[in-house]
C-alpha cells in the first residue's frame, strides 16, 4: 500500500488532534471525570445518580 509519506504523517497528526479535541469537548458534558470508584456501594451510586439527574 503506497502513499505520500507527508500525507500519511498529516493524517496521523490530525487524527490525534481530533481525538484530543473530542475528549476535551465531551469532558464538560459528561461530568464523570474522574469516574465513580468501583468500591462505592450500590446505594451510594444510586444516590449519586438520583442527585445528578438531568431532565430532557
Amino acid at each position: 500500500m503506497g502513499g505520500n509519506s507527508l500525507t500519511m504523517k498529516i493524517c496521523t497528526l490530525m487524527g490525534a488532534l481530533a481525538g484530543t479535541l473530542l475528549f476535551l469537548g465531551i469532558w464538560p458534558l459528561a461530568q464523570m471525570f474522574p469516574p465513580l470508584p468501583p468500591s462505592m456501594p450500590a446505594a451510594q451510586v444510586a444516590d449519586f445518580y438520583r442527585a445528578h439527574q438531568t431532565a430532557y
